[in-house]
């Protein structure tokens, strides 16, 4: 962190100056022939256009003229970063040629040149806006504000010049593109009149005329229709009035007929005068023959007369059905017409729309062209300058404080990193509150290391008594010492719950991987509750190990698999030391063939008398993870401890253990840590600063 500091403080001062640019996002392209309403600018399209902007200002392009403007800075001038030409001239100085020779930077010296200039300068848009920030560095304030003006003017001079390209290649584009759509327009114009000539279509359209003709027929068919019908009716009622023996004076048409009412009247007459010569002369007088004659001869006119309105009412019948097919006819043809006109008329208007388009087309490139031709002599960029860059008066780095608090944030992070690496690194627990708060099981003690427990003498010698002894033995001869207590304090708590309202008797010890220190603390612990007039057990339950044989100075002839094939019984099998006290019950020298005894009603009957015999009996079973008798055993035990070495067991294995434990619902009394170096662990129970203090308590 000094050195950071140092360093940054004693850096070479650094000025910076920055110019600004506007830009016109919202000019229309010269090529571009669509609407000004038409035209709409999207957000993203607008990051877009001004990315482009950016990237044409850090383009080798301006550099290159900025170059050529005002040169390579002076040598107090640099940016700061001429490290790599340092280094390149100190080896061409001390190294030989050839070597200097594959030294060499491959560019060129203009690429080399360029690559310089443009460090230390910075082009940047502000926010959303359409201004765009030009900054550059340097160790001199005049040559940055020289250098940052000269990128902003010599930008605008490229876009004022690929302006005045854009507008001569847009012209002869617009050019040539203006003959091919006059052509078009031309064809456009003559396949319209064509198409007019050859259909008989005037300007006004035919389909107007041609529907009025259709609803003037169409109105005479309805009235002619119906003249055909009352026409018949006449010709009908009168032929059945005939036919139902009607003389035909009643028939309509006659009682209207002025010459039937004339003959009529005139038959009247004769009648009157013919009833009078019969009553004066009788029937056989010539006057009375005489008008008798007269009467016959009107009854044959009245008929005649008849007869030619019955034929004329026929005759007028035949005229209207005549006239209405012939209106029908009619009637077809101009609906045939109308169809035709209106296919014609649906070309038509086709063409019609090709030669608006084209005549819009057009007109849209030729006033754009007019545009181009108006601007071409008057090049106008979209980019103008909005800030020219002053010569700075303060340096823009190194900053001080800045520098130094950077330095103590840095050392400050850095220090956090090395205690949280450290931290992640450990794959165990540190004590047992760590174990129960990443667990969520109690945890019970942590038992320590014999040999870190053993104090040590001024000069570095060894604490007094065995340095050799086994912690088994070492219980019992020290009695009063801090690792004896550990044991002390494990039972404690162990045997100060209860289950089901009974006392805690049967205590299954396992842990989650082999070498956790299993037998030995089921071995301390059952002799220091010996030795504390507590009538103790200790079940060895591994098969695999058999570890608790090694505690028997002599091997015993019968144990635990005897007792539960009925090969011996339980007092048979058990073995009294004196040394503590305390009774062990070993497997003995039978092998188990691969049964699962301990999941037998034997074994129930087996604990059940251990139960009623001792205070405390302690199960020495296998782990967890490697073997299902672990899991049987806690089943059956009144409680269950399991052992996690200090700082060695992974966090991983102990979970998994823990899961196993409650599948099978056994009561996990806690978890207990062992072999703990009070040397190095300083916040447990057992720490240095506990030992130091409480130390006169304890007999080593």
């Amino acid at each position: 962190m000094a050195v950071y500091c140092l360093g940054a403080l004693s850096a070479t001062k650094q000025y910076t100056a920055m110019a600004q640019v506007s830009i016109d996002l919202h000019r229309r392209n010269l090529a571009d022939v669509t609407p000004d309403d038409a035209q709409g600018d999207s957000v993203m399209a607008d990051a877009s256009r001004m990315e482009t902007e950016i990237n044409i200002l850090q383009s080798r392009t301006v550099a290159e003229r900025v170059l050529a403007r005002i040169g390579m800075p002076p040598r107090k001038a640099g940016s700061g970063l001429g490290l790599q030409t340092a280094i390149r001239t100190f080896v061409a100085a001390y190294l030989p040629k050839r070597a200097t020779k594959k030294l060499a930077a491959p560019e060129s010296v203009l690429d080399q040149e360029i690559d310089d200039l443009k460090k230390g300068v910075a082009v940047t848009r502000e926010g959303n806006s359409y201004i765009i920030d030009v900054s550059a560095e340097a160790s001199d304030p005049e040559w940055a504000a020289k250098k940052a003006n000269a990128f902003v003017d010599e930008y605008i001079n490229y876009k004022l010049k690929s302006q005045v390209r854009t507008t001569e290649q847009a012209n002869s584009w617009l050019n040539s593109t203006l003959t091919e759509l006059g052509r078009e327009v031309v064809a456009a114009d003559a396949a319209v009149a064509q198409y007019r000539s050859a259909h008989n279509l005037d300007l006004a359209g035919s389909s107007t005329i041609i529907e009025q003709n259709l609803s003037a027929v169409n109105d005479k068919l309805v009235t002619a229709r119906s003249d055909q019908a009352e026409a018949e009716a006449r010709y009908s009622t009168a032929k059945s009035q005939l036919a139902a023996g009607s003389s035909g004076e009643d028939v309509g048409e006659a009682l209207a007929s002025p010459v039937v009412q004339g003959l009529r009247a005139q038959r009247a007459q004769v009648s009157e005068r013919m009833t009078e010569l019969q009553a004066r002369y009788g029937p056989k007088h010539p006057d009375v023959s005489r008008t008798q004659q007269q009467l016959n001869d009107l009854d044959a006119q009245i008929q005649a007369e008849i007869r030619r309105i019955l034929s004329n009412l026929a005759a007028q019948a035949q005229v209207a059905r005549q006239r209405t097919a012939s209106l029908e006819a009619s009637l077809h043809k101009a609906g045939g017409d109308l169809a035709t006109s209106e296919n014609a008329s649906v070309q038509l208007n086709e063409l019609l729309r090709k030669q608006e388009a084209a005549r819009t087309t057009y007109q849209q490139y030729l006033s754009r062209a007019k545009q181009t031709s108006a601007s071409e002599d008057l090049p106008n960029s979209n980019a103008r300058v909005l800030a020219m860059a002053t010569v700075p008066l303060a340096p823009s780095k190194p900053k001080p404080l800045m520098a130094v608090m950077l330095g103590l944030g840095a050392g400050l992070l850095g220090g956090i990193s090395v205690m949280f690496g450290f931290e992640f690194l450990q794959r165990g627990f540190h004590d047992p509150d760590d174990a129960e708060r990443r667990l969520g099981v109690p945890g019970l003690s942590a038992i320590p290391s014999l040999a870190s427990t053993l104090r040590r003498r001024r000069g570095g010698g060894r604490s007094k008594g065995n340095s050799s002894w086994s912690p088994m033995t070492y219980v019992v001869e020290k009695p009063l010492s801090a690792f004896t207590e550990s044991f002390r304090t494990l039972r404690t708590s162990l045997v100060a719950g209860r289950v089901r309202g009974a006392p805690v008797k049967v205590v299954a010890v396992t842990s989650a991987i082999p070498g956790e220190g299993k037998t030995t603390t089921s071995v301390c612990l059952g002799r220091v509750s010996a030795m504390g007039a507590a009538k103790t057990v200790i079940v060895d339950c591994d098969m695999r190990r058999r570890s608790i044989d090694q505690v028997l100075r002599t091997p015993a002839a019968k144990g635990l698999l005897d007792v539960l094939e009925g090969e011996a019984t339980l007092s048979e099998a058990l073995v009294h030391e004196s040394l503590s006290g305390a009774y062990i019950l070993p497997l003995g020298p039978k092998q188990a063939a691969h049964r699962n005894f301990f999941a037998t009603p034997a074994m129930d009957a087996v604990l059940q008398e251990l139960r009623e015999q001792f205070d405390l009996v302690i199960l020495d079973a296998s782990p967890v993870l490697a073997l299902a008798d672990a899991r049987v055993l806690a089943q059956k035990a009144d409680t269950t401890l399991l052992l996690a070495r200090w700082r060695r067991t992974p966090r991983s294995a102990v979970e998994a253990a823990l899961r196993e434990l409650s599948a099978v619902g056994a009561n996990i009394a806690g978890v207990a840590l062992t072999q703990l170096d009070v040397r190095q662990e300083r916040k447990g129970m057992y720490g240095g600063y506990y030992y130091k203090q409480y130390g006169g308590y304890f007999a080593e």
